[in-house]
């Protein structure tokens, strides 16, 4: 019976796994050095092999010494994250992996399954992310995480197993979030919004074609869009026509640019509730007189 390439070995155990794991299926030393030698597999560090073609991110844990975590496994995931440019891994509480700079370590190895020796799940992802990060990035990284899993391949995000791995102080961050947000600054417009005591709904339908990003009482529209999705000239005509039809029914409309929300958020905030607050006494105004 003929014996398989090795790379079809490593690629039957996920693309990367241990030396030891893959000599357990027959595959003999001698045979995984040559392979070596012949660019078929790489050995990020010493007990790893992995297939050449496998993801930059994760050979670059591999090498640091844990799998990959945080932040690093949210971009891998493909869930929104504010900007970094750190690799974040896993390791054990008392791991010799030396800090440094460009490496953030998750020191809670042992709260992971045996399956996540080179990628956390997204689950133990999203609980690394929820204890490092501002209020604002926390629940903006869940919502991503949220609505990606809507609907898709990937397993629902479950809340309750979530909350129950996280310190109570950090519930907050699981009661704002919301899977219906579509994008991380959209979902961090929000978060400081309610910080300001103003509610803003997301993902509103105006009309049967018209959905807008957050809506403000019954009047506000406030759009926000990255240079990726609008700055295109596809986008142009329709983004014009979409404002035209909200201005003609009767809407205000703010629009902002993701790193406006992101990097200036004094000055988009300023301008919210510029035209908030004529709202709020209009409203005054409409209501009956409360009856003694």
């Amino acid at each position: 019976m003929p014996v398989p390439p090795i790379r079809e070995t490593v690629a039957l155990l996920g693309g990367i796994t241990t030396t030891a794991e893959l000599l357990r299926t027959g595959v003999s030393a001698d045979r995984l050095r040559r392979a070596a030698g012949r660019g078929e597999v790489v050995r990020p560090r010493r007990g790893v092999v992995a297939l050449p073609g496998i993801p930059h991110p994760l050979i670059r844990a591999a090498r640091a010494g844990g799998p990959l975590a945080g932040l690093s496994a949210a971009s891998y995931y493909g869930f929104w994250t504010p900007e970094h440019r750190e690799l974040h891994i896993s390791v054990c509480k008392d791991s010799r992996v030396p800090p440094r700079d460009g490496l953030v370590l998750h020191r809670d190895a042992h709260r992971l399954a045996a399956s996540e020796r080179f990628l956390v799940t997204p689950e133990s992802c999203l609980r690394q992310c929820i204890r490092i990060l501002p209020f604002d990035e926390a629940v903006a990284v869940l919502d991503s995480a949220r609505h990606e899993s809507r609907g898709g391949d990937s397993a629902s995000i479950d809340l309750d197993r979530l909350r129950a791995q996280l310190p109570r102080r950090l519930d907050a961050v699981l009661d704002a979030s919301d899977d219906r947000s579509e994008a991380g600054a959209e979902s961090t417009a929000r978060i400081r919004l309610a910080d300001a005591g103003i509610i803003a709904r997301p993902q509103v339908w105006i009309t049967a074609g018209i959905r807008v990003d957050l809506l403000v009482g019954d009047d506000l529209v406030i759009e926000i869009g990255s240079k990726a999705f609008h700055a295109t000239p596809e986008r142009y005509e329709p983004d014009h026509e979409r404002a035209a039809t909200l201005l003609g029914l009767g809407f205000q409309v703010l629009e902002f640019t993701t790193l406006q929300v992101l990097n200036q958020w004094t000055t988009v905030e300023a301008v919210i509730l510029s035209r908030v607050a004529p709202l709020r006494v209009l409203n005054q105004r409409s209501r009956p007189p409360r009856r003694l």
